[in-house]
């Protein structure tokens, strides 16, 4: 039986819920489940890609970002967290286009604007 939509979004609040709390590996569950569920739910590869960038995965890291991005593609903030994870990785070039692609959607962000003048 397809996943309901109340379902999904159960599972993304809780998924939010644990992130908020640092309880990263419950976060992960619930977004993982709710992957298995609908694939290509945005919110919840961003998540992952937060997730996975706050404890150094950056491999998975930047899978999760492609992947949130290819689904919600005028998503700013997932490109602005994006940019972010990739300046920690030091991945210069690649941190400022993104940054540059976030502020063309919303030029308005504080936070990728940091990102920017550490990129920089």
């Amino acid at each position: 039986m397809p996943a309901s939509q109340p379902q999904i979004s159960s599972l993304l609040q809780k998924a939010l819920h644990f992130h908020q709390q640092g309880n990263f590996q419950d976060a992960e569950a619930c977004c993982l489940k709710v992957c298995s569920l609908l694939p290509n739910q945005p919110d919840a590869l961003h998540l992952l890609a937060i997730i996975y960038a706050q404890t150094k995965q950056y491999a998975l890291a930047n899978e999760y970002f492609i992947q949130a991005i290819a689904a919600a593609s005028q998503r700013a903030d997932f490109l602005g967290n994006y940019a972010n994870a990739l300046w920690e990785q030091g991945k210069i070039d690649d941190a400022l286009i993104n940054c540059e692609k976030s502020l063309t959607i919303n030029p308005n962000q504080a936070d990728v604007h940091n990102t920017l003048g550490n990129v920089y």
